[in-house]
């Protein structure tokens, strides 16, 4: 028996019509679970994460004017040449002259100090100029000097040999060369804010004779009368003078 062709294509259509549905589905249901539908060639996808910036060098190019050549002080005198208590003096603001000079001590043994030693030997006059010229720019705290003249009588002996120093064993006052409350003056160093730990090891070293830097051997025979609590007293009290609320 012959079926008419009418009757047929209803039955194909509706076939298709589900098969469509079936696909569409897979695909949709593909999609959803982030797989690629079938049939469409693999493209990367674009990397969003974040790319770091690139490092723009070390704390030492954002310094004006610091040398590269003072890499190597930094490590131990910080890049202001502020020290670190118990491992490198404060050098910031030292004189350019001082600082040749102590620098030269170094080269020639006038002052002990094996590491000092040993990298100093390395420095060129040239090089050591730019090296001194930068830490002797570097800022100092801020300190209202305290003027001797200010009161004749001094009771408290560590201010006393500060200010008055002890004639009787012919020790002139600390700010007689050192400037008012040990601030510098010329060619002569700081006291004030320098560390304890430092300026204790410098008394000890001139009066035992281990530093001969000093003209006409003026600190060694300073610190020869000087007992050891005085010493250390005094390494004390200009430590605390470069201190906010140090005065």
């Amino acid at each position: 028996m012959k079926i008419p062709h009418r009757m047929w294509v209803l039955p194909t259509l509706l076939c298709v019509s589900l098969l469509a549905a079936v696909v569409g589905f897979a695909q949709s249901s593909e999609q959803e679970d982030g797989v690629k539908p079938r049939g469409e060639p693999f493209k990367p996808q674009r990397d969003t994460t974040p790319t770091p910036p690139e490092p723009e060098g070390d704390a030492t190019r954002n310094i004006p004017g610091f040398p590269k050549e003072a890499e190597v002080c930094a490590e131990c005198h910080d890049l202001q040449g502020e020290g670190r208590p118990g491992l490198a003096p404060r050098i910031a603001g030292l004189p350019v002259d001082y600082f040749r000079q102590q620098v030269h001590g170094f080269q020639a043994g006038k002052r002990k100090n094996t590491t000092m030693h040993a990298l100093s030997e390395e420095v060129t006059d040239e090089v050591l100029d730019k090296i001194a010229t930068y830490f002797s720019s570097r800022p100092l705290p801020k300190i209202t000097p305290i003027l001797r003249g200010t009161q004749a009588v001094i009771s408290d002996p560590v201010e006393k040999l500060a200010y008055q120093g002890d004639w009787s064993r012919e020790i002139p006052a600390c700010v007689t060369c050192h400037g008012a409350s040990g601030i510098g003056v010329g060619n002569i160093p700081p006291l004030a804010g320098q560390h304890a730990v430092y300026l204790k090891a410098q008394l000890q070293d001139w009066k035992k004779g281990g530093r001969t830097t000093d003209q006409d051997q003026v600190m060694q025979k300073i610190a020869s009368q000087l007992s050891d609590e005085e010493i250390e007293a005094l390494a004390n009290y200009f430590n605390q003078l470069g201190k906010p609320g140090g005065q």
